[in-house]
């Protein structure tokens, strides 16, 4: 991953010449993971390979999501909403684990123990969140660095 932080163009570049392997990888692990994971929660089985499953999903989503842009954006008008989208999503990715992190610990904090609810709470909050604020996040910072090279 340090790769892609000190070359973005060449990281985009590489995941599109691997689309393909990544569009199957996640076609396979997301299922799995989410089987993997409902029945571990669902029956309570504490499966010591949990964490490393999650590990392998969100990686593997990442990859996946962050490919599907990159061929997507060509279609999609390049409104200001898409464009701070598209410049948010490298601090989406280290945001939403955090987020995820916390809403996990509240609502076990609260005692929210129905496997769909959690999921659901977990799904909504966790993309509004980190969406959200690192959206705003770099909209703020593109209008303060305008501001300052007009001054």
């Amino acid at each position: 991953m340090a790769k892609f932080v000190m070359n973005y163009e060449k990281a985009k570049n590489i995941l599109r010449a691997n689309r393909k392997f990544i569009y199957i990888s996640f076609g396979i692990i997301a299922p799995a993971a989410l089987a993997l994971s409902y029945y571990d929660s669902a029956f309570d089985k504490g499966m010591n390979c949990i964490g490393s499953v999650m590990l392998l999903y969100k990686m593997a989503a990442v990859l996946f999501l962050f490919t599907l842009s990159l061929e997507k954006v060509k279609e999609v008008c390049r409104t200001k909403f898409v464009s701070v989208l598209d410049k948010s999503t490298y601090n989406i990715y280290p945001c939403h684990i955090l987020v995820i992190n916390i809403v996990n610990e509240f609502m076990g904090a609260v005692g929210v123990n129905n496997i769909k609810l959690r999921y659901a709470v977990r799904f909504f909050a966790v993309y509004a969140v980190s969406v959200g604020f690192c959206m705003l996040y770099t909209y703020a910072k593109e209008k303060l660095k305008s501001k300052r090279r007009t001054i």
